[in-house]
């Protein structure tokens, strides 16, 4: 990792070979080398790569996975941070790992695609350490004649929370053998590593809002809303959190005589 250009000719014995845009172990071993987490998350791991990798380095990572039911957008997390998260996504629809609707392989649009990614990023932003990176793998993606840097649209929106690029050399992608039968067209032999960090924090009025807008409901008691943001990492450092939650509401919501809460 002492330039921004980094090439892997070899995966190394690291996941399933056999699992289609899956990346190199060394990248993530050259990563953890030189950033030195004490603790990793990777949200989709596909065949765990990531893990092992952690494995052998002997540091913990928590690995998750939509093939394990665990979808991105929607599922639990633990309640704890970690100092860095590696996030592998789909690229677009290149590669169609699933039927489920959650899946952004799935995407109808490439506004759609974007749009879950960013639900993503955002997320996962909150379970970061106060130092934590989140690393984004991530390639440039050709669809019926038109060209989507996908990688680009992820550094305009977190432009303050980029920290850094790294360009992947790209080797024996199937995508590009295919290239050949459509003309003189270019091929892409690159991904892009993007390192975030430094993201705002969420505060507890959005934590609360988003509790309303995930149920979809007008209502919801003290003990619902204390439910849905128990495991939440921000309350980790906030031992009173109930209070906190009472008084936001307090503040920006209203209160019924059957011990209801609506927001604002």
């Amino acid at each position: 990792m002492r330039t921004n250009i980094v090439s892997y000719p070899q995966r190394g014995p690291y996941g399933d070979a056999k699992f289609r845009g899956n990346t190199s172990g060394y990248l993530i071993k050259d990563l953890i080398e030189h950033f030195k987490p004490k603790s990793v998350m990777d949200p989709m791991c596909g065949s765990n790569t990531t893990g092992d990798v952690c494995k052998e380095m002997k540091i913990h990572c928590d690995s998750y996975d939509l093939s394990m039911g665990f979808n991105l957008l929607e599922s639990k997390l633990k309640p704890k941070k970690y100092d860095m998260i590696f996030l592998h996504p789909p690229y677009m629809g290149i590669i169609k790992y699933s039927d489920n609707s959650n899946d952004l392989s799935n995407c109808k649009s490439f506004d759609e695609y974007i749009k879950k990614l960013a639900r993503c990023i955002e997320r996962l932003a909150e379970y970061l350490t106060e130092k934590g990176i989140l690393v984004i793998l991530i390639g440039d993606v050709r669809k019926n004649g038109n060209y989507f840097p996908l990688g680009a649209y992820v550094q305009v929106l977190y432009r303050k929370e980029l920290k850094a690029k790294i360009i992947k050399i790209q080797h024996g992608t199937r995508s590009n053998a295919f290239a050949k039968l459509y003309g003189n067209i270019i091929m892409i032999m690159h991904e892009e590593v993007l390192v975030l960090s430094g993201f705002t924090k969420v505060t507890w009025r959005a934590l609360i809002q988003r509790v309303f807008d995930e149920l979809n409901a007008d209502q919801l008691s003290l003990p619902e809303i204390y439910h849905a943001l128990k495991n939440h990492p921000k309350r980790l450092t906030n031992q009173t959190f109930r209070a906190t939650i009472r008084r936001t509401l307090q503040e920006n919501g209203r209160s019924s005589q059957r011990g209801l809460w609506a927001w604002k």
